[in-house]
């Protein structure tokens, strides 16, 4: 070793506990040990490419494990002392192409996403899983309405007794315009109560690229959709629920918005508060290094309160990749990052004090290396982060306790809907 990699090799520990002022708990790679020698998108297991967490349980998607047509679901739990275990590992039910595209805890409730025929648009599927004690058991198969490559599960929340999974090519409005599918329990049974639509969709919108569910509050994106900055700026829509009618509450889009932004690329709701990544923002110095957005509802209107980026200016770090947001804290993945080599990644901090947010710190993995796309996934609960790395081929995902004493706030169980919508 020469003597400038020793001395980096010397200072990563510190330099990473200047930037992070997070306790790491715990950290876990997949069962798969990828084989360079396979295509990349045979050997690369995806593991940690979709996390949820709730509570004291989390969920990690490895959507490739195994090969295409395997894939497995990761649940981990954590004691009152910080520590955590593998609880299960969920198996591919029956053979379906990227199993743990996504996934979303609510409770002992899980919902998983299996994109059938490619990564991108095919039939689809989505699952619903529950936890008896510490077993998980397949509670319901939820399918589309089509079979013409709709892109069914490319995206998908669950909430309580609520699931939501988008087929962002269906054509019902357009070709390729996107639809979002609600699913409600009574039960054990699950039906569908609803398939929505942007009320100015057009062909190839995307709508339900991204999406999320809080209650009766539901966000899903669109990429190509009717955004006078241009192609690709982006636009998150809001749904309100009364009574098991869904009615549509705003269109949201960024206050600078340009074209090729990607926002919406992750939504992530809490309460009255919504987070917007929009990864391909340009800023002088850095393009595509990209920004957060919070919006926040007064009654029945929406209005962006805050703008966050990274206190860099570095090109492509995607910043906005995967967004997560609880109480007065949110946390903005940017994967590719390069403090330490290319695409090493990084996730900012951000809390608020009263209406104002701030960056607060940065976390960088202690194993920090190139090609790692560590932030390339997160999620938050209360004060309890996991993030995901892709680590080119087999990934890696990473529990904090981000030590800022933040509670998340319940989830809002009334919204504004008589006399404010048509």
């Amino acid at each position: 070793m020469n003597i400038c990699a020793a001395l980096f090799a010397l200072m990563l520990p510190l330099m990473t506990s200047v930037v992070s002022a997070h306790t790491e708990e715990a950290a876990f790679y997949s069962d798969q040990v990828p084989d360079p020698s396979q295509p990349w998108w045979l050997a690369h297991d995806w593991f940690g490419a979709a996390v949820s967490v709730d509570g004291n349980t989390a969920a990690v998607g490895a959507a490739h494990e195994g090969g295409l047509t395997v894939g497995a679901v990761y649940i981990y739990v954590r004691d009152s002392g910080g520590g955590w275990i593998e609880q299960a590992k969920i198996p591919n039910p029956e053979g379906v192409f990227n199993f743990g595209k996504t996934v979303s805890l609510h409770d002992d409730t899980l919902l998983v996403t299996a994109l059938d025929a490619g990564d991108y648009q095919g039939t689809g599927f989505a699952y619903v899983y529950v936890r008896t004690g510490t077993e998980w058991s397949l509670q319901a198969s939820l399918v589309g309405d089509s079979n013409d490559l709709d892109g069914f599960g490319y995206a998908g929340a669950v909430h309580e007794d609520t699931a939501v999974v988008t087929s962002w090519h269906d054509d019902d409005q357009g070709k390729n315009a996107g639809a979002a599918h609600i699913f409600v329990r009574s039960g054990s049974t699950w039906t569908r109560e609803a398939k929505l639509y942007p009320s100015d969709a057009v062909n190839a919108d995307h709508f339900g690229r991204a999406v999320d569910l809080e209650g009766d509050t539901l966000a899903v994106n669109s990429m190509l959709g009717l955004n006078a900055a241009g192609v690709y700026a982006g636009n998150a829509y809001i749904f309100v629920r009364q009574n098991g009618s869904w009615v549509e509450q705003a269109k949201l889009e960024a206050s600078d918005a340009e074209g090729a932004d990607n926002f919406g690329v992750s939504l992530n709701i809490n309460r009255n508060y919504l987070a917007v990544g929009a990864l391909a923002v340009d800023a002088p110095g850095g393009n595509d290094r990209g920004a957060a957005y919070i919006f926040r509802r007064n009654g029945c209107e929406w209005e962006q309160q805050a703008r966050l980026e990274p206190d860099e200016a570095n090109e492509f770090m995607y910043f906005g990749q995967d967004v997560a947001l609880q109480g007065n804290t949110a946390i903005i993945g940017a994967p590719n990052d390069d403090d330490f080599g290319v695409s090493t990644g990084s996730v900012y901090v951000y809390t608020r004090s009263s209406q104002s947010w701030s960056q607060h710190s940065k976390i960088v993995a202690n194993d920090a290396a190139a090609n790692n796309m560590f932030g390339g996934s997160v999620a938050l609960t209360d004060d309890k982060a996991v993030i995901g790395a892709s680590l080119f081929l087999q990934g890696k995902v990473y529990m904090y306790d981000l030590d800022t004493d933040n509670t998340g706030w319940g989830p809002q169980t009334k919204v504004c809907f008589n006399g404010c919508h048509p």
